[in-house]
Parts: structure tokens; sequence; C-alpha cells
């Protein structure tokens, strides 16, 4: 006896565009039998961690963003503040820089 082939399709889109499945269904869903690769509620969990591991990734990038965006504000701060109070020191500072740089 045939084992039955699995209900999904498969893109080939440099040659015959959608082909059917030819692994042997071994999973059932609404009265089909999938492959591990093509059952629906697996496709599904998969794209969902994909999904969940994405948008973590963005929520990281993003935060650090704008914890990059803050330290550069409070550097800008610190140095007008200092360039206010301590105007020798800053020049001190600069000069000491520029001779590095040379």
């Amino acid at each position: 006896m045939e084992k039955q082939k699995c209900a999904g399709r498969t893109y080939d889109g440099m040659h015959r565009g959608y082909y059917p499945c030819t692994r042997n269904g071994s999973l059932e869903h609404d009265g089909k039998l999938w492959c591990k690769t093509h059952h629906p509620p697996t496709v599904k969990a998969k794209e969902q961690a994909r999904s969940a591991k994405w948008e973590a990734e963005y929520q990281a990038r993003k935060e650090n963003d704008r914890r990059q965006a803050i330290e550069r504000e409070l550097s800008k701060k610190a140095l007008a503040w200092v360039r206010l109070h301590y105007p020798t020191t800053v020049a001190a500072w600069e000069a000491e820089l520029e001779e590095k740089w040379r």
C-alpha cells in the first residue's frame, strides 16, 4: 500500500512554479495529511516565533538608539555647562586635543 503524499505545495520559481510536495504525509490536520514542513500549525508556530524574534530585535535596537540619543544630548549639555563655568579648562582641553591630532 502506497503512503499518502503531503497536501502541501512547494514553490520552485526557477522552473515549474508551484508543485505538489513529494514527501509522505505523516501529520493530520483538517482531514488532510501533511509533512512536517507544510503542517499548518507548525508553519504558523514558526512564523510567530520568527515575528517575535524580529520584534524583540527591533525593540532592542530602538531602545539602544534612544539611549544613545540621550547620552549625546547629555554630553552636549555637560560640555556647554563646563564651557560656561570653566572656560580656561575647556580651552586647555581643546589645545591638548589639537596637539594630539597634529
